[in-house]
């Protein structure tokens, strides 16, 4: 338990913003009206105007997640100012996690260029997705190249680059993001300072990250939920192959 900013309190910080984004697909899908109140409840502490971009990006992950199947006028508004206000926070053509933020930005957490490109779609904008595929290839292009030899990496700083370089794959049809994702994967499989799998398959675990080139021996709740999501395409494709190569017969003699 987080003692000092638990996540039931009300407000805007990051982990509120991540309870909010679970609840859109979950309005979406699910007739439970108490979800829909929770969800508009939340929604309504995400007009301050001093959010950082790490944090607005979860709230304009959950617009476009309610816009999917809806015409909402307030809320297509409200995308496109959250999208002018990540996009104003660059250093040269990298986009920044705060204002306040020196150097290259963390990669925990870091949506950005992967929730401009979906909001450039779904607004029209060639410009939101011009912005993050300039700032990817800063972000992201030569850490996977160097499989995040970065001292400390953990699997949330993975799993932020492959979001962020398979929702370039699909919104710019650029193969060039698509190999990146297959590679910023392959540090869970070893591809990483270490030399050794982040995540035992054997065991279903993924270790809490590599700290120069050890593997921790730890593994919390949120490199295993992150490290899911990460990898969760690739855990579809293997579906898809046993379910078309490898199905048991459906008679015997």
């Amino acid at each position: 338990m987080n003692r000092e900013d638990r996540t039931s309190v009300a407000g805007g910080g990051f982990w509120k913003a991540r309870a909010r984004l679970a609840l859109a697909p979950a309005s979406r899908t699910l007739t439970d009206e108490r979800i829909d109140g929770a969800l508009q409840r939340g929604l309504a502490h995400t007009g301050a105007t001093d959010v950082p971009p790490d944090v607005r990006v979860l709230h304009m992950m959950t617009a476009l997640a309610l816009l999917v199947d809806a015409e909402d006028v307030e809320l297509l508004s409200l995308l496109a100012t959250w999208s002018d206000e990540v996009m104003s926070c660059r250093r040269g053509d990298m986009l920044m996690n705060s204002p306040f933020e020196r150097g290259h930005p963390h990669l925990w957490g870091h949506l950005q260029e992967g929730v401009l490109a979906d909001a450039g779609v779904r607004l029209g904008r060639d410009d939101l997705v011009l912005v993050a595929r300039r700032s990817a290839e800063l972000v992201f292009s030569e850490t996977v190249r160097s499989g995040f030899a970065q001292g400390r990496t953990q699997p949330y700083d993975v799993a932020s680059a492959v979001y962020v370089l398979s929702r370039l794959a699909d919104v710019t049809g650029a193969s060039e993001y698509s190999a990146l994702a297959v590679a910023a994967r392959g540090w869970f499989d070893g591809r990483n300072p270490a030399g050794r799998p982040v995540y035992s398959r054997g065991a279903g675990r993924i270790g809490d990250g590599v700290d120069g080139h050890r593997v921790s021996t730890e593994s919390g709740a949120e490199a295993n939920i992150v490290g899911a999501q990460a990898l969760f395409d690739d855990a579809v494709t293997l579906a898809r192959r046993l379910t078309s190569s490898e199905a048991l017969p459906t008679s015997v003699g």
